[in-house]
């Protein structure tokens, strides 16, 4: 019988000579043939958060810049009309700032593939963009949808119930931020290049980075976390924590970012409903909220009790 120890175990990858089982340091050429050592848990941990750190970084300073840029191309081509009134100057800025933000949205993605790219790694394989079904595309649209509607209404019941508290809703500035600029221009980047942005960058880029160094559940977690205090706002940081969870567990069930993705672009689109259907009772607004609710909940069975991916390791 052959010595196993003598068997051929294949080619040095740095000389391309023949090496054999059980040979530590290549004969030819010395090249080390144990392979890449184990990193230790911590520092794991340690590096997975900094390059999540470096992913948000990313996307706050080409936002940031973007901004600034921006505000300053609107001071220059102002006219001295508008420049001598401060709610002239806001409205001139206001009209096209939704342009910008999706500059930036799309600037940052960009950026995101670029790097990726140069690496020599797939971005798409890393934000898992996979091909999804018309019906499950639906189903994803309505669920954002009635998500929206059930947070916004009990939001609202919450203040009603809670007048002491209402101090610390945003909605007068999220109204205000809908209202201007143009109709396609709000659409365009508050539903569309925002929720998209997003996604990539929370659930694509942060989520998948965290859960490979911890459970799925405790990345899940942190990674909502993460979304809801990027938003800087104690109302903003309850909700969108909520709909941070339900976003990777969508995007963990259909196994694309396709998923969150139409689910947040509907969630945020779904605000415009409210700007302009003004229900006179609130009769219709509970109406809403229970068929929104039903809804939600024939989704969720759908989404997760009869597809054949499970979701049991969490």
């Amino acid at each position: 019988m052959n010595d196993p120890r003598f068997e051929l175990r294949g080619q040095c990858p740095r000389c391309g000579g023949f090496i054999f089982n059980e040979v530590v340091f290549c004969p030819y050429c010395g090249a080390d043939l144990r392979g890449p050592k184990e990193l230790p848990r911590g520092l794991k941990l340690f590096l997975a958060f900094l390059k999540c750190l470096g992913f948000f970084a990313a996307f706050i300073l080409i936002q940031s810049i973007v901004s600034a840029v921006y505000m300053r191309l609107m001071y220059v081509i102002a006219d001295e009309t508008v420049l001598k009134s401060e709610e002239a100057l806001y409205n001139f800025y206001m009209s096209y700032v939704h342009y910008a933000s999706a500059f930036a949205g799309v600037a940052t993605v960009g950026a995101y593939w670029v790097i990726y790219s140069a690496g020599g790694k797939s971005f798409t394989k890393k934000i898992n963009l996979k091909s999804l079904s018309p019906a499950k595309c639906t189903g994803m649209a309505v669920y954002g949808m009635s998500v929206q509607i059930i947070i916004s209404v009990g939001l609202s019941i919450f203040y009603l119930l809670f007048p002491s508290l209402s101090s610390h809703s945003n909605s007068e500035s999220i109204g205000q931020m809908l209202e201007a600029g143009s109709l396609i221009s709000r659409i365009l980047n508050v539903a569309v290049v925002t929720g998209i942005t997003e996604e990539i960058v929370f659930r694509g880029l942060i989520y998948n980075t965290l859960k490979g160094v911890m459970p799925r559940g405790v990345a899940i977690i942190a990674s909502s976390l993460i979304f809801g205090i990027a938003h800087m706002n104690p109302e903003q940081t309850f909700y969108t924590t909520v709909l941070g969870i339900l976003l990777c567990l969508v995007y963990e069930k259909c196994g694309t970012i396709i998923a969150p993705m139409i689910v947040h672009v509907s969630f945020n689109g779904t605000n415009f409903i409210f700007l302009y259907i003004n229900f006179s009772n609130s009769a219709a607004y509970l109406a809403l909220f229970l068929i929104s609710l039903g809804a939600a909940l024939i989704t969720t069975a759908f989404l997760f009790f009869t597809q054949k991916k499970s979701l049991n390791r969490l």
